[in-house]
């Protein structure tokens, strides 16, 4: 703004100083007519101390679930660990109200020590002993103290007069209770925000005169050094913690103060939020390479290296640092800085303590905020991160609270990515995108790298990082994507890329999305369902496209964060050459050669097992396709116990591997996407599933093998009591006595029962799924007392004239007045865990016409295949081959009767065609094109003046014709000299051995 107008402001509550301007409307010609806005800056991230033994950032309550005041849901709870209860060494009270306790007033008085009371020792590495003061001299990091029998200490914060001010900013341990600088203001008094509310709470500290005379404790811990020995001793899982994890270090999550001292070089994870599952990458961080430690299923720390370490430790996780925060904010004219006096700066600025809140209004002001005193050992380094921020209306009515409150959330925005260690939403990885140039048509494929992207920002803040949800995608004759960067926020200003096509999940998250981007809202989609691939119809032979398609996530909506899209890449050179990143292509539909036969598609078939549904391949890309190859698509299931219901069996997955001449490589594997398309594509093609997911009989699979006549009768299958999941053979023998049936009791109709006896038959019965004979039990129509239900009959009563009675045993059937007459063969298997269960009954339904039957009973040779329609199971197999047919090819025949076929476009040329792309590099030179399309390859090209003079020859191969298939060549209009061409009628000849020869003519006109 105007020099005497600034007004800075620092609020200390949230350690931000402001940069405002009392007279916003009087703005200088840069805000373009709109009132000056406000400047702000946050400490995201001051030094530390992790040595001092106190809570100085005050966080270490937000680690206790116990504190339902402060408690932070989404932190781990690390006061449990140290509980007995759980592996510590513990009670909750000693822990809470001994060991790590709060600060009281009393702390900071001063004390008397006398002989026998105890004193803390600090040594050189920060170890901390505790002994009984004996009168004599001590040590207490590296300072030799004799300070007789008794002396009183005290360890304050003191006026600046004072001579003693300095103790308390020192570095020492002044009282000797093994705490370094504690003071009133920041340890007594410390004010922090807690859910939006400002708190005001003394921070806990290590109570190291809790401990007994002759203990030590390393840096940071809060059980002993003996008791950790002695633990170890006689624990063996906690040797092996320490030993083993922990690389021989005491220092871990039963014996760690709770994120007191925690720091960023000590080699431990202080907050416990390393997850194997996401960071166990390696010391260089990156999941891609191998690095030291990666799988190791131990955080890896960067620290003492050049190399970053694992996420969530040390160099990677900000929280590991015991922030000492804002120290000191001073308001003061501006140029009264003396940057060049060392003193005027240590004392004015830097001292700790002073806090101006708000500047003078009229006078020209700056502000100083500052940080420390903190520790900084040889070769050590301390992080600091500061945010730096501006918010200004973009209407001329927009009010300073309007400012202050944008800014506000711009700040806090950067301290939710600072806390997610610098990382904010990310857009998923771009997709691998393919096109294949057709005639009339563009395929588009794409890998799917996007599906699995991981968002550790989303994650910390909501728990979920596989926030992916969809594609989208993009059509431009522009390589620069300008033509449809056409969608405007509120303010006219372009903000997303108009697309073409957007698959989403179906999973209900569809439509706007609710978080808008200055007004304008993200299109989700439609609950489409992801597909992969996508033909674009809607194209001209010729003209160049350039294509996009991008991954996009769902944002999240309780941050305020809308959906992120991975960007359209890229970039151009110096010489005006353009290059793409992995999901942006450039491609030409074109015609076909001459002669050339499309792909038939390859047709999986079952060469195991008997499921309902079946596997379809699509051929995606014909020029990726491998000859001759096999393929495989197996499958894994469940069995649903249904209860009182029948059984269900689910499919769980598919597999597809290419097994070629014995391999075993695996394509797709374990894909829960068993019903329907949509699956990635692989090798040139993608497949997809009709999956049956009900019981039935598989008519078309099942019935007798006799064929003559008359034939056997027919069938009637039916479940019994419990549906399994199986096929069956029944195979008639030479006589009876081939098979046996079994004893059983059989429910004949609601609520009566027959005991069917055991006996001799002419059949067997065979679990075709098991590969096993089972038993069975058998009602004989021609055996005496044999119950007949209400819709039976007595085969002896109204007979057909050409019946003969059959001998027991026979399975057989009769028809007649009475109606449908058959024995009834029952299943005996185990089902649902339970043995000797009836399951499926077999009947035979005779036929007969004019009271003479058309059909016989069963005989020897005879064998009935009944297949049960299923979900895929682990039981089935398709395979399916590149076969010839499966594969692009030119016919000679067919390009033959293709020449006449062969075109000149645009005919005649008129200065310029509709195909030409624009000249790179900002070249004025036009990039003339004639194409001839149509045209067999390999071929000879020649073109004539009217008169017969030769322009130029032309050998067309399959280099220099237009897509893979391309029978399209792009002319120039260059001479054999390379020279342009001038306006007329010209010839055009095109010989091509073993097919024919094509004359025609165009003209150009310039």
């Amino acid at each position: 703004g105007g020099g005497p107008t600034d007004q800075p402001v620092f609020d200390n509550l949230r350690a931000i100083a402001y940069l405002t301007d009392t007279d916003r409307n009087n703005a200088p010609s840069s805000f373009d007519g709109l009132p000056i806005g406000e400047m702000g800056l946050s400490f995201l991230e001051t030094p530390g101390n992790a040595g001092d033994g106190i809570d100085n950032d005050g966080d270490s309550d937000t680690y206790d679930s116990e504190n339902a005041d402060f408690y932070d849901p989404d932190n781990v709870d690390l006061f449990s660990l140290l509980l007995e209860a759980n592996g510590g060494f513990y009670s909750s009270t000693t822990l809470r109200d001994t060991v790590v306790r709060e600060f009281e007033a009393a702390d900071f008085d001063s004390r008397t020590i006398n002989v026998g009371d105890k004193i803390v020792l600090i040594d050189v590495d920060g170890t901390r002993v505790v002994r009984e003061y004996d009168g004599n001299s001590f040590v207490s990091q590296g300072i030799t103290y004799n300070l007789g029998a008794s002396f009183t200490v005290q360890e304050e914060l003191l006026p600046l007069s004072d001579p003693n001010f300095g103790v308390h900013i020192d570095g020492l341990d002044n009282d000797f209770d093994g705490l370094i600088d504690e003071n009133t203001p920041n340890h007594l008094e410390k004010t922090t925000f807690v859910n939006g509310n400002s708190i005001t709470k003394p921070v806990r500290f290590v109570n190291y005169l809790y401990f007994n005379d002759g203990d030590s404790l390393k840096k940071g811990l809060i059980v002993s050094n003996q008791e950790i020995r002695a633990r170890m001793s006689s624990d063996q899982d906690f040797a092996d913690l320490v030993n083993d994890t922990y690389d021989g270090r005491f220092q871990n999550h039963f014996t760690s103060a709770p994120m007191i001292d925690e720091g960023r070089g000590d080699l431990f994870d202080n907050d416990n939020d390393w997850n194997e599952n996401f960071d166990d990458v390696g010391i260089q961080g990156d999941p891609e390479t191998a690095s030291e430690g990666q799988g190791d299923g131990k955080a890896t720390s960067g620290a003492g290296t050049t190399f970053p370490g694992e996420p969530n430790i040390d160099k990677t996780d900000v929280s590991e640092t015991d922030l000492i925060g804002v120290s000191r904010a001073i308001i003061f004219s501006a140029g009264a800085l003396q940057v060049s006096l060392d003193s005027d700066i240590w004392f004015n600025y830097l001292i700790p303590g002073e806090f101006d809140v708000i500047g003078n209004p009229g006078t020209d002001q700056d502000i100083y905020v500052s940080s420390g005193l903190f520790p900084l050992a040889v070769g050590e380094s301390q992080s600091f991160a500061v945010a730096i921020s501006a918010a200004a209306s973009t209407s001329p009515t927009g009010s300073a609270l309007q400012d202050r409150n944008q800014l506000n959330d711009n700040l806090d925005q950067a301290r939710v990515a600072y806390e997610a260690d610098y990382q904010f939403a990310v857009a998923p990885d771009p997709p691998i995108l393919t096109a294949v140039p057709g005639d009339g048509k563009v395929t588009l494929y794409w890998q799917t790298n996007s599906e699995s992207s991981f968002d550790r920002y989303l994650n910390n803040i909501s728990g979920n990082g596989f926030d992916f949800e969809g594609y989208k995608i993009y059509r431009s004759t522009d390589p620069s994507f300008e033509d449809i960067f056409n969608v405007t926020d509120a303010f006219g200003n372009a903000t997303y890329y108009s697309d073409i096509a957007i698959f989403d999940k179906d999973n209900g998250i569809q439509g706007l999305h609710p978080v808008d981007v200055n007004g304008v809202k993200f299109d989700l989609g439609n609950d489409s369902g992801l597909q992969r691939s996508f033909v674009d119809t809607d194209v001209v032979n010729g003209k160049t496209y350039y294509y996009a398609v991008t991954g996009f996530d769902f944002g999240y909506v309780p941050a305020g964060i809308s959906p992120s899209e991975s960007p359209i890449q890229i970039s151009q050179g110096p010489d005006g050459s353009i290059t793409f990143g992995v999901n942006v292509v450039e491609v030409r539909p074109t015609r076909s050669q001459a002669g050339y036969i499309a792909p038939d598609q390859p047709q999986a078939t079952i060469v195991q097992g008997s499921p309902g549904g079946s596997v379809i391949v699509d051929i995606i890309d014909p020029f990726e396709l491998k000859a001759d190859n096999l393929y495989e698509v197996t499958f894994e299931d469940t069995l649903i116990d249904g209860g009182t219901d029948p059984d269900t069996l689910r499919t769980e997955n598919f597999t597809l591997r290419n097994i070629t001449d014995g391999a075993n490589d695996t394509l797709i594997a374990r894909s829960p996407n068993v019903n329907g398309g949509n699956n990635p594509i692989t090798e040139g093609f993608s497949i997809s599933m009709n999956n049956v997911e009900t019981f039935g009989v598989n008519a078309s699979r099942s019935g007798w093998n006799e064929t003559g006549d008359p034939k056997p009768h027919q069938y009637f299958f039916a479940t019994q009591s419990v549906s399994k999941v199986s096929d069956y053979e029944l195979v008639i023998g030479s006589s009876v006595g081939y098979g046996q049936s079994t004893e059983r009791e059989i429910e004949v109709a609601p609520g009566s029962f027959f005991t069917a006896s055991s006996q001799s038959t002419n059949f067997k019965i065979f679990n075709i799924y098991t590969e096993e004979e089972v038993e069975y039990a058998y009602l004989d129509l021609n055996r005496d007392n044999t119950p007949f239900s209400p819709g039976r009959c007595d085969p002896s009563v109204n007979a057909p004239n050409n019946y003969v009675s059959p001998d027991p045993g026979i399975f057989s059937a009769v028809a007649g007045l009475n109606g449908q007459c058959s024995d009834i063969v029952y299943v005996i298997e185990e089902a649902r865990d339970f043995q000797d269960t009836l399951t499926y009954r077999f009947e035979l339904r005779a036929q007969i016409a004019n009271n003479n039957l058309t059909t016989r009973n069963p005989q020897a040779g005879d064998t009935l295949r009944v297949f049960t329609t299923k979900p895929f199971s682990r039981n089935d197999r398709f395979q399916f081959r590149m076969d010839p047919e499966n594969l692009p090819s030119v016919d000679s025949d067919s390009a033959k009767n293709a020449l006449d076929e062969i075109l000149v476009i645009p005919n005649p040329y008129k200065v310029s065609s509709i195909y030409e792309q624009e000249a790179a590099g900002g070249s004025r030179q036009q990039n003339r094109e004639i194409h001839f399309t149509g045209l067999p390859v390999p071929s000879t090209l020649r073109i004539f003046t009217s008169s017969g003079v030769l322009v130029r020859e032309i050998e067309v191969t399959s280099s220099n014709t237009q897509g893979e298939n391309g029978g399209t060549y792009i002319w120039d209009l260059l001479t054999k000299d390379n020279l342009e061409i001038s306006y007329g009628i010209y010839i055009y000849h095109v010989e091509a051995r073993g097919v024919g020869n094509k004359t025609g003519k165009f003209a150009v006109i310039k």
